[in-house]
């Protein structure tokens, strides 16, 4: 009986293991397709350092503090809304200069990161003098975006979905076969039968030198790579 037992169980699992070793050898194709979307800039936002130095911490902070109201009144006499300036905490430290391998103390630090966001553009020009009229202020980055953000991502994916199924399309009828069902779908491009993930980018021009001219345009784009089953 005992030996029976061992028998089926042996068997039971032989069939297990067959069964989760089965191969698809379904004929299928797999494409992948690029899609890209301009759209208008109609955000922009400065990434902004604020920074007070002296020779004590506490008229470090003393001139932090006064270098955050200042550029807040300057924002105002410039016609722009000071609440548009958003603040983080305040980090602060020793300050110190290398001079031939060797550094020397200079005394304390206070700064804080800031962002300034407009979503007037014509504006740009004002907001830059006033970043400008100041050294304690340093412009780390200045990011370009659009308010329809998700919604172009979005229409960048299905235009890039429907290009590799129009592709698929015109492969399988070149090949004799109809298009089956979808089998599967990832973001990125196919290379080598590996999926490399490419997210979708906003190309974000620089700012013209030629302070008259327009801001370019954002460039939204999407990769996919999907498989179909061939009939």
């Amino acid at each position: 009986m005992r030996l029976l037992f061992l028998t089926l169980a042996s068997l039971a699992l032989l069939g297990s293991t067959a069964g989760a070793q089965q191969i698809d050898i379904r004929r299928h194709i797999e494409v992948d397709a690029t899609s890209q979307i301009s759209a208008d800039v109609d955000r922009a936002s400065w990434q902004i350092k604020i920074r007070g130095e002296a020779a004590s911490l506490a008229d470090a902070s003393k001139a932090l503090d006064a270098a955050t109201a200042s550029l807040r009144d300057r924002l105002k006499q410039g016609g722009l809304d000071a609440e548009a300036l958003r603040l983080s905490g305040i980090a602060s430290g020793k300050h110190y200069e290398n001079a031939r391998e060797t550094r020397v103390f200079k005394g304390f630090y206070a700064e804080r990161a800031a962002v300034v966001e407009i979503s007037d553009l014509s504006k740009r020009q004002a907001l830059e003098t006033v970043l400008l009229a100041d050294d304690q202020i340093e412009t780390v980055k200045v990011d370009l975006r659009s308010s329809k953000h998700a919604e172009l991502r979005k229409q960048a994916l299905l235009a890039a979905m429907a290009a590799a199924r129009e592709k698929a399309t015109f492969l399988a009828k070149e090949a004799g076969a109809d298009l089956g069902p979808l089998l599967a779908i990832r973001e990125g491009a196919s290379q080598n039968g590996w999926g490399t993930l490419i997210s979708n980018s906003i190309s974000q021009p620089l700012f013209a030198q030629d302070q008259g001219a327009e801001f370019e345009k954002l460039e939204y784009t999407a990769t996919v790579t999907v498989k179909f089953e061939l009939r």
